[in-house]
């Protein structure tokens, strides 16, 4: 039992386990129980929860994982200015959000959500802090204490609105239960570092380095959200709202794999930047090699299921009758997270490099594809548009990476 508390990756995974589990389940409650066009609403928010997530990876998670293991033991590791920074931008954040959900609301009745304004926004600041500590203890090797927290925040929401689904009919009993969980694991977190001796040195300072490494990332992570989210957006805007209730359905059924992305988000960055600095670009990229083609078996296997089991039934079974009658997009979506696997793989060692300049020229390319392409595809090809815009803007990127990479600067070379 101790070696297995003691073993990092299987730790990792465990707790990407728990959390990818969670919202799976979290999506599956809300779509059975919630009417269709309140759960595309819901899930309309979850986008714009992810947009301010991405750039927080960006700005803040991705120099934070790559630029402080780098430091010596002389330097000091400046945790609390980073945290410092991470205050300021939850707050930034959810001010943005607000103005976007008043100025909606005001265009377009659908979005008049104002019942529900305060307890997103709680739920909303707390995601983002929540994130940030779980994050901090990953790169401090407290295992434990992520996952202490994420059950907290995960489990304990769902336990909140399995105990109140028959009351559960609305988006402000869905934020206020969900904050409620996050902020118990806050409070847990907070409690975890009242020992570390957080202290701000020099925001200033911090934010420079930051943001001189980052700039490209940040922009980069907008342009990421648009060209896999706008088709999305354009979908409600020509059909409905209940759009998104059903793409975030099959994204849903898909988020097995994000056991697989997010456990190696919190693990390979930090290992590809310690074997960087310590052993040079090809240890980095012989490291980089050994998940690419294992991380293909899940993908395979997942497959292979879908050939034995009938997708409707699947479909219906999990979350209701609603949805069955698209249940053939899951071989769309199968498609799309491969490539979204193997451009994660591109992304860290581009990241780990700080060519991230390049990250961002390739989201620009696959973003101006979904402008120019989203409205004819939704508008002629209904949901499979959406499908097949997502599809095409993750062919695109996985091309324009392996060109990278014959240059040098990926593992393809």
């Amino acid at each position: 039992m101790i070696s297995l508390l003691k073993n990092k990756k299987l730790l990792v995974f465990f707790d990407q386990a728990i959390v990818s589990g969670s919202n799976f389940l979290l999506s599956v409650l809300l779509a059975r129980n919630l009417e269709i066009k309140i759960f595309g609403e819901f899930s309309l928010l979850w986008l714009v929860l992810l947009f301010f997530l991405g750039i927080q990876n960006a700005a803040i998670i991705s120099p934070f994982y790559s630029l402080e293991p780098k430091r010596s033991a002389e330097e000091h590791r400046r945790l609390g200015d980073v945290f410092g920074l991470q205050l300021i931008y939850s707050s930034l954040a959810i001010l943005l959000t607000l103005i976007f959900i008043v100025i909606a609301s005001f265009f377009n009745e659908d979005w008049d959500i104002k019942d529900g304004l305060l307890p997103f926004s709680l739920f909303f600041v707390a995601f983002l802090i929540h994130d940030f500590l779980r994050r901090l203890f990953f790169l401090n090797n407290k295992y434990i204490h992520v996952i202490i927290i994420d059950v907290l925040a995960y489990v304990v929401s769902l336990v909140l609105l399995y105990l109140n689904l028959n009351i559960l009919d609305s988006l402000e009993l869905v934020y206020y239960l969900l904050f409620s969980a996050f902020l118990s694991s806050l409070i847990v977190a907070l409690l975890f570092l009242r020992k570390s001796g957080l202290r701000i040195y020099n925001l200033l300072i911090t934010f420079k380095e930051y943001w001189s490494f980052s700039k490209w990332l940040s922009l980069s992570a907008i342009l990421q959200w648009f060209s896999g989210n706008w088709f999305i957006v354009i979908g409600a805007m020509i059909l409905g709202p209940w759009v998104a209730g059903v793409i975030r359905v099959f994204q849903n059924t898909m988020g097995v794999f994000n056991v697989l992305f997010l456990g190696l988000e919190n693990f390979v960055p930090i290992s590809a930047s310690n074997i960087y600095s310590a052993h040079g670009y090809k240890k980095m990229i012989s490291y980089i090699k050994n998940f690419a083609f294992k991380g293909l078996l899940p993908f395979l296997g997942f497959g292979v299921l879908l050939l034995i089991f009938s997708p409707e039934k699947a479909i219906s079974f999990i979350y209701g009758d609603g949805y069955n009658e698209y249940a053939n997009l899951i071989y769309w979506y199968l498609l799309i997270y491969i490539f979204i696997y193997f451009g994660l793989l591109f992304r860290f060692i581009i990241r780990t490099v700080e060519k991230t300049q390049k990250i961002f020229l390739v989201y620009l390319a696959s973003t101006i594809l979904s402008l120019i392409f989203s409205w004819p595809l939704v508008k002629y090809f209904g949901i499979y548009g959406i499908a097949g815009g997502t599809l095409g803007t993750q062919i695109l990127m996985f091309t324009l990476y392996y060109k990278i990479g014959n240059e040098g600067t990926a593992f393809c070379k």
